[in-house]
């Protein structure tokens, strides 16, 4: 019997590698992406120990939706840190889910004092709303700061794996990748670069205008892939229970 996540799969993501590097969008051809390196795009999950990379994306497309998908975006770090304890707050703090043992994400929400939606298992739009606010008018220097010595950086990767060969990934790669995506931001074109090319300095990150593009243009298939890998990460965080897609997402 065909098991409850291969149902949401099957009925609610048709996204794979090849969907992916296609346009589904009528109106627009392919050559519009032709520049852009969608096989890394496809790649950004490939090695992962963390929920980091898929709580970023899921914030990033949050972010990038409610900007209107403004062609020359940019969202503080800190902004992006919030959307990604008010995505985790739902699967943690209502669903009492595991993270990984390496987590960070559901002990900084247990230290936040955080009063809306706690009490209710199907939070509103006002109540998220509410937590969001509650989350940015705390003191999250700590997560914020853990998260930018690596998390930005090890997202957009796939994007410079022949700059980066040869350095060492636990130690050069994070150097050298704030670098490249400013100085090869038109050449490479990852996804985003940042407003300081120094690991420990930026504050900003600033989105290609070619990828906020396309991003609005296939972001129903985007957020149906990402969706489906941060439901594969978690079961198999969760192995004795069945995790689904509404004890992820309200």
């Amino acid at each position: 019997m065909m098991s409850r996540m291969s149902r949401w799969l099957t009925n609610n993501v048709e996204f794979n590698q090849q969907k992916l590097m296609s346009n589904p969008n009528p109106a627009s051809s392919y050559k519009n992406y032709q520049d852009l390196n969608l096989v890394a795009l496809s790649e950004l999950f490939k090695n992962r120990t963390t929920s980091y990379k898929y709580l970023l994306f899921l914030a990033i497309l949050s972010k990038l939706k409610s900007s209107g998908f403004a062609s020359s975006y940019s969202v503080e770090f800190r902004e992006l840190v919030i959307e990604m304890l008010v995505i985790a707050w739902y699967p943690a703090n209502i669903h009492y889910l595991s993270f990984g043992t390496q987590d960070k994400i559901v002990r900084t929400l247990g230290d936040l004092n955080l009063e809306a939606g706690e009490s209710s298992s199907h939070p509103s739009v006002s109540d998220i709303n509410q937590i969001r606010q509650e989350i940015r008018h705390q003191d999250i220097d700590e997560i914020v700061k853990y998260l930018k010595r690596y998390v930005p950086f090890r997202l957009i990767l796939p994007f410079f794996k022949d700059e980066l060969q040869g350095i060492d990934i636990n130690h050069g790669v994070d150097t050298e990748i704030p670098k490249l995506a400013v100085a090869k931001f038109d050449e490479i074109k990852p996804i985003y670069c940042f407003d300081k090319p120094n690991k420990s300095q930026f504050e900003r990150l600033i989105f290609h205008p070619e990828w906020i593009n396309y991003i609005q243009v296939n972001y129903g298939i985007l957020l149906n892939w990402v969706s489906w890998e941060w439901l594969q990460y978690m079961q198999d965080c969760n192995p004795s229970v069945e995790v689904t897609h509404r004890k992820l997402f309200v």
